[in-house]
């Protein structure tokens, strides 16, 4: 089997958690745009920037493999929070056999 060097998987990992940085504020960037837009603001196409951004982010996420738990759990909680579109209910499943398996993995609801 294949495994990839130290130096590798250290790339992953910072690649990786460029991602999830990006993704986190992705996300707090839409729900503050989406707070204002309720509020009345004319933020509708702000939002809708921010929210292709996002899936963009997500779409890289899901296209990479994962070089570690942390990784595993972010690729996991995109499928879970029903933003990819079919399957949701199967993923959810999914993601909640994969939690009782993964080190540190309890009884997720």
């Amino acid at each position: 089997d294949y495994q990839p060097s130290r130096s590798t998987h250290l790339k992953a990992s910072s690649t990786w958690s460029q991602l999830i940085a990006a993704h986190a504020e992705a996300t707090h960037r839409c729900q503050v745009a989406a707070d204002a837009a309720r509020d009345g603001a004319e933020l509708e196409d702000e939002v809708d920037i921010l929210l292709r951004e996002l899936a963009q982010i997500e779409q890289q996420a899901l296209s990479l493999p994962a070089p570690d738990v942390v990784a595993l759990r972010f690729k996991l909680s995109l499928w879970a929070n029903s933003r990819v579109e079919g399957y949701e209910d199967e993923w959810r499943i999914l993601a909640r056999d994969c939690e009782r398996f993964l080190p540190g993995g309890g009884s997720a609801a």
